[in-house]
């Protein structure tokens, strides 16, 4: 009869710390989620801390929330990156997996969530040669391409490892970034996105000198700052790649 009675007493005791911790730390909020055909990726926003799908064995998932508080956790292993999302995989097998977050204490907070998901590991040579494939197929059925891929290009001195002509940059990179004007001054100039082609327009407007920032695709490699021509008209960044056009000499863009 002891017995029962410091088991009830032990129950009765720890129901209030229970729902205690619950108001504290409500339940999380589960949210079903499907990547989209065209860019691969799902996006949220909301107060949902918990979300659930399907993914295909050996593809890779990245998460990215915009609060940096917001430690991403998922049933999958790790996958290292110097990728500011968090990777995870190579998935072990097809079925659906659990993306959450902690700490718990921002269990019902809003928020914004990307995922999306990769056939081959981020930063690799295949990964390379698919984006190469699918920026060409998309140059190659684009009635515009043409007159992009014969206007002049600006090229750096450099050649890449195979004695190629190199791109602006001269290496091949992970990331680009273009801003108009110097030092605290400077402002970051926003692209305008094709599927995972990144264009900067009219960059000759700018009535201040414009700088592309390349980030290299090999860790051990200095990022490295490029002034760009005044006369540079557009620029591209795909495939590891960023190549710009000029205004050819006496060209005049008409007003739109």
């Amino acid at each position: 009869m002891k017995t029962y009675l410091l088991v009830a007493v032990t129950c009765l005791l720890a129901a209030p710390a229970l729902a205690e911790t619950e108001l504290a730390h409500p339940m999380p909020t589960r949210q079903a989620f499907k990547l989209d055909a065209e860019t691969g990726c799902f996006r949220y926003t909301g107060k949902a801390a918990e979300f659930v799908g399907r993914f295909k064995r050996g593809s890779y998932v990245s998460v990215t929330m915009d609060n940096p508080e917001r430690i991403p956790i998922m049933d999958a292993p790790e996958f290292k990156t110097r990728d500011p999302a968090s990777w995870f995989g190579p998935i072990p097998e097809s079925r659906d997996y659990s993306i959450g977050y902690m700490p718990a204490m921002l269990f019902g907070t809003p928020g914004t969530v990307t995922i999306c998901g990769r056939t081959f590991p981020p930063g690799s040579a295949e990964e390379a040669a698919h984006v190469d494939k699918v920026v060409q197929d998309m140059l190659d059925n684009d009635p515009n391409s043409q007159d992009v891929l014969n206007e002049p290009r600006v090229h750096a001195e450099a050649t890449n490892d195979d004695g190629e002509q190199a791109d602006v940059c001269g290496f091949p990179v992970r990331d680009v970034s273009i801003q108009a004007g110097e030092g605290a001054d400077a402002s970051t100039l926003q692209p305008l996105m094709a599927g995972s082609v990144r264009h900067y327009a009219n960059l000759f407007e700018s009535p201040f000198d414009v700088f592309a920032t390349c980030t290299p695709a090999k860790a051990e490699q200095s990022p490295k700052t490029v002034k760009l021509p005044r006369n540079t008209k557009d620029c591209y960044f795909a495939g590891g790649k960023l190549e710009c056009s000029n205004l050819t000499e006496g060209e005049i863009v008409p007003a739109e």
